[in-house]
């Protein structure tokens, strides 16, 4: 036999290979990728992609943003970024205003792959904040979201069985027949309800808390690039919820737990924020310097370890956060993860209005 025709062999045995390793490879991320929506570990600073009645719960101006990088030690890094508005609505009653509610807009970008999976969207919210009690401590507030998102996929950095030529391997010049559409447009619904407890005076009320549940892809849209193929995109619920714990007046923490549903897979967050004055507010004195140090350890179950660090001011908060894989992926990964930066710009807040209790990153 010719060295030739065993070199040949070879390197179709290789070439192979290599497919049967590209196809496992799709398969598995088809799977789990149909149960997953873009994900970001500080979703308190994407409020609006946690639960759209967040949009109730700011009593300023807010702009909110996330940037987030993963897995660019295996694989082309999957970036996912997102920015918000919020304005809030009051009404006017008894001499005062009463904060019954916001708007807000949010857009989101992701991108995946080498073949550029493309996920873009823009939501609109709304929210209402129904009042318990005279003291205004007791809040539920209603949100709702609709929005339009586009998936799309760049096939020209993709390789593709119908391109490999026995003879020189994977050749660039034949057009393969890929038969499905490079792109498709849905609209989405989403809603949420939080249930949110106020303590006014720290003295007495040195525990506050807040839950949530929230629901999106209620109308659950037609996701699938084939047009003679329907697949819905399953239902995403979302439950949450924390509490606020003063300890002196310089010294807080906050535990929060985060469970999501989706399509059959789970995801369950816990962990907590801890958030220490640097010194103590002159409120006739406006600055920019930070006025809290937030320190931040999270486990999500069976996927990784969470650190964040980050700073806050009555105007502004910056943090970050890195994800260390504790998943079956560390030995690809050497347990690195992701890496996130959040930034969110508020108006600075009117004295009449309290924000509600949620952590700032």
């Amino acid at each position: 036999m010719s060295q030739f025709y065993l070199e040949t062999i070879s390197k179709k045995m290789n070439t192979t290979k290599k497919y049967l390793l590209f196809i496992l490879i799709i398969i598995v991320f088809i799977n789990n990728s149909k149960a997953q929506d873009a994900s970001f570990s500080q979703y308190y600073s994407s409020s609006l992609y946690l639960n759209p009645a967040m949009a109730g719960m700011e009593p300023t101006v807010a702009f909110l943003s996330n940037y987030r990088q993963q897995w660019r030690s295996i694989v082309m890094p999957y970036i996912t970024s997102q920015v918000s508005i919020i304005h809030p609505i009051t009404n006017p009653t008894g001499g005062r205003n009463l904060h019954i509610g916001g708007v807000g807009l949010s857009l989101l970008n992701d991108l995946a792959g080498d073949g550029n999976f493309k996920t873009n969207g823009v939501n609109a919210n709304g929210a209402y904040n129904l009042y318990f009690t005279q003291e205004e401590n007791q809040i539920l507030t209603f949100g709702l979201q609709v929005g339009v998102i586009q998936k799309r996929i760049d096939y020209s950095n993709l390789q593709w069985g119908e391109q490999y030529n026995p003879y020189i391997g994977f050749d660039a010049t034949i057009n393969p027949e890929v038969g499905v559409n490079s792109g498709t447009t849905y609209a989405d619904i989403g809603a949420g309800v939080i249930y949110n407890y106020v303590g006014f005076k720290k003295a007495i009320n040195p525990v506050t808390g807040f839950v949530g549940f929230s629901a999106y892809h209620l109308n659950a849209p037609n996701e699938s690039f084939y047009t003679s193929m329907v697949a819905k995109l399953p239902r995403l619920y979302k439950a949450h919820g924390g509490i606020n714990i003063l300890i002196g007046d310089k010294f807080k923490i906050s535990p929060n737990v985060l469970f999501m549903y989706q399509g059959g897979r789970m995801l369950f967050n816990s962990g907590l924020y801890a958030t220490f004055n640097l010194y103590e507010k002159d409120e006739n004195i406006k600055t920019l310097l930070p006025s809290e140090l937030i320190f931040g350890v999270w486990h999500r179950l069976k996927d990784s370890f969470i650190f964040s660090v980050g700073v806050n001011n009555e105007t502004y908060t910056f943090a970050m956060s890195y994800d260390v894989n504790s998943s079956n992926m560390r030995s690809y990964t050497q347990g690195r993860g992701a890496f996130e930066v959040s930034l969110s710009l508020r108006k600075a807040r009117d004295k009449r209005f309290k924000r509600f209790n949620t952590p700032r990153i």
